[in-house]
């Protein structure tokens, strides 16, 4: 669907996204399809993974409220 946005996985980094497109400012970039959660929650969740598997969470704010 999006051919300009590849994930990748760096041992020394862990994972992520990039992209081979250049957007401006509030350019729509792509649709979040997984689950929303309190920032509460997310830190639980987080605390929860063993220190070598790391997680894969994002941490974002939308209208004064913050989500995992």
């Amino acid at each position: 669907m999006y051919n300009y946005i590849y994930r990748y996985y760096i041992v020394s980094l862990g994972r992520g996204v990039f992209t081979t497109k250049t957007f401006s400012k509030d350019d729509f970039l792509l649709v979040y399809k997984g689950e929303l959660v309190t920032a509460d929650e997310g830190y639980r969740r987080e605390d929860s993974y063993h220190p070598d598997l790391g997680s894969f969470l994002f941490f974002f704010k939308d209208c004064d409220k913050w989500f995992w």
